[in-house]
């Protein structure tokens, strides 16, 4: 008769959640994971990349002291959790298999519960880099319903609204505009699929991409060609969704980021994902002696809760929050 928790030892569960993987995050992309010991993280963003100028000066006279133009903010990790519980009717057939094909069935279902709750956490950390990037604010609640902010800082000057389905207003002489308010020349942007649809649209865009407004089709390759020949950044669109429970249980479909919501930003990296050590990997490591290196970014557990009735768990966790190194050199608007 087979224990569930020798059934799933605690080496094999962790090094599972190291292999599964969650497609499709442009977030995972543009915020490449870092892992730290420390709850508290030291943020750097970037300031202007435009070079202060250095002033002449006479023989035998100090030098001016530069200043720097990067600013450093402090921010605590987001502790987040989720488990998943085995029922006694499982847990029997587990410990008692007709056969090993039954076993290994039931175990394989556990291992896809496993995989399901690192792509939860995958996608509330995914959500948590598309608010930074498309509003350069992060606004979570927890469980009880308590809001938690980490605000990078976007200044006024790198906001904008304009309505790209409104036929009187230009998106391209927009966009053109817009790159004036950063320092770096914008490469690329995100947008709803909403949004570039109405760009697409738009009259103003079909004419200046085909010299009047001829009821032609835009496609992505038209608008691709004419951004790259007039140095204006590549528009992509984000469709990326998670679901989420209502206050009735009910499953509810969102974007990960707006109908509404556009980001334009230069190459190169965004920001950091960064992980923490969360209490549960603390005191794994501290127990079994092994290295944090073996660890990855979320730490999974299986455990037995409570003998009354019988509960046996399967949890992930993780001390995550993104960074936005790309701070002063983003644009946001509202562009429906």
């Amino acid at each position: 008769m087979a224990n569930f928790l020798d059934l799933f030892p605690a080496h094999d569960v962790i090094d599972y959640t190291k292999t599964v993987a969650t497609p499709g995050l442009l977030g995972a992309q543009l915020f490449p994971s870092r892992k730290v010991e420390s709850d508290d993280i030291r943020m750097l963003t970037s300031g202007t990349n435009t070079p202060v100028i250095a002033h002449v000066h006479a023989d035998d006279t100090e030098a001016e002291i530069g200043s720097r133009t990067a600013q450093v903010s402090e921010a605590e990790l987001f502790f987040i959790k989720r488990k998943m519980i085995l029922k006694e009717r499982d847990l029997r057939k587990l410990r008692l298999p007709r056969d090993a094909a039954e076993q290994n069935y039931l175990m394989n279902t556990v291992y896809d519960d496993l995989g399901n709750l690192v792509k939860s956490i995958d996608a509330a950390t995914e959500l948590m880099r598309m608010q930074a990037l498309m509003s350069g604010a992060v606004n979570v609640k927890d469980a009880a319903g308590n809001a938690y902010k980490v605000d990078y800082g976007i200044d006024k000057s790198q906001k904008g609204t304009a309505d790209f389905a409104d036929e009187k207003v230009d998106p391209i002489e927009k966009i053109l505009e817009w790159t004036q308010s950063v320092s770096v020349t914008p490469t690329r942007a995100i947008m709803s699929q909403k949004a570039l649809y109405a760009l697409r649209k738009n009259p103003n865009v079909v004419a200046s991409i085909f010299g009047s407004n001829n009821g032609r089709t835009v496609m992505q390759s038209d608008l691709d060609s004419f951004m790259t020949s007039n140095g204006l950044p590549i528009l992509r669109a984000y469709n990326g969704k998670y679901a989420e429970e209502d206050k009735n249980g009910k499953l509810v479909t969102k974007n990960y980021i707006a109908d509404n919501q556009f980001a334009m930003f230069a190459d190169g990296v965004v920001g950091e994902t960064v992980y923490g050590q969360t209490p549960e990997e603390a005191r794994f490591i501290e127990a079994a002696g092994v290295n944090s290196s073996e660890i990855g970014n979320m730490f999974a557990d299986s455990y037995e809760e409570s003998h009354d009735p019988v509960r046996s768990v399967i949890k992930v966790s993780t001390m995550v929050v993104p960074t936005l190194a790309q701070a002063g050199n983003i644009f946001q608007a509202t562009v429906l």
